[in-house]
């Protein structure tokens, strides 16, 4: 917390960027991020925004992370990923 902001943010975007699924962090990580109100971080919510691995090791941290992410894009009022009927994606959530 000791960085100034432009700094803080870089710093959460490369770190959300190199967490994986299994991160007990990454939920907090993408709401500190999503405080930045930026959308210049799209990108990095577009990778949480993908639906999960069905075989993910802690299932409840990164439906809890595609959540955030959904909401981030949702604040940001970026369009949502669009899932196409009976895909990977669509089936994992249903």
């Amino acid at each position: 917390n000791g960085l100034p902001g432009a700094q803080r943010k870089t710093f959460l975007e490369m770190a959300a960027k190199g967490a994986q699924y299994a991160n007990l962090f990454l939920p907090a990580l993408l709401i500190d991020l999503a405080a930045f109100n930026d959308p210049g971080t799209e990108a990095v919510f577009r990778l949480w925004a993908k639906a999960p691995p069905a075989d993910s090791f802690m299932p409840q941290e990164a439906i809890e992370a595609f959540v955030i992410a959904h909401v981030a894009l949702a604040r940001l009022r970026i369009d949502l990923p669009r899932y196409v009927e009976g895909s990977p994606a669509a089936c994992a959530l249903s």
